[in-house]
């Protein structure tokens, strides 16, 4: 289930005006996560869709009922043929599609949350108004959301990005208790940016990269 707040702070900001973009970038700054952030979205347009759907079929019927009308008048007209609907394009197809043309917009369609992340990353990582910086930087997010391996964030220059690349991933796989709490306690540093918390990790591999995060 999306946060409630999350979710309720994002419609609130939509009902002002200011643009989608703008209200994930808060966001992130503020140290929330994308999967969470991308999570409210999708369930606020997944509402949206249930409310226009009346709508939605009200008009679909009443194209119907002009299109068999116009066939009746037709009096001379040949066979009415109707053309084959497109196939719905695949979670994978969708995320070629977008990162091939970045078009982050086709993201939103994708319904596996994880691979959507992935999506919005690499379409973002393609766009030529980074610097070769910005685009060096979010291609190795996007690498290391691939591999689910937050060391790779520490390659990444920008200190926002690689604080958000560092909790983004660090938290996803299923850890065992020890190795959850270790890797939240990293994030946590990352987030807070408080070495004294690496030295109360147990496994001694994320305590050193914790500690080399601030070396950076």
């Amino acid at each position: 289930m999306p946060n409630k707040e999350l979710v309720e702070y994002i419609e609130r900001e939509l009902r002002r005006g200011v643009h989608i973009d703008k209200i994930k970038r808060a966001l992130f700054d503020a140290g929330h996560q994308i999967y969470h952030v991308e999570e409210a979205i999708f369930h606020i347009r997944k509402k949206k869709k249930r409310s226009n759907a009346i709508l939605i079929g009200a008009i679909v019927i009443g194209l119907l009922l002009l299109i068999m009308i116009l066939y009746i008048l037709i009096d001379d007209a040949g066979t009415v043929t109707q053309g084959d609907f497109p196939t719905p394009l695949s979670d994978s197809q969708l995320f070629s599609k977008a990162v091939r043309e970045s078009d982050v917009s086709l993201c939103e369609d994708i319904e596996d949350l994880q691979l959507r992340e992935k999506c919005i990353i690499g379409a973002n990582a393609e766009k030529t108004v980074y610097t070769d910086q910005e685009r060096s930087d979010r291609l190795m997010f996007a690498e290391a959301a691939k591999k689910s391996d937050p060391t790779l964030c520490q390659s990444i220059v920008d200190g926002n990005l690689r604080e958000q690349c560092v909790s983004a991933i660090s938290t996803r796989k299923i850890y065992s208790d020890q190795e959850k709490a270790d890797r939240l306690k990293f994030a946590s540093a990352a987030r807070n940016k408080d070495i004294t918390l690496c030295n109360s990790i147990v496994d001694e591999n994320i305590k050193a990269t914790c500690l080399s995060y601030f070396n950076t």
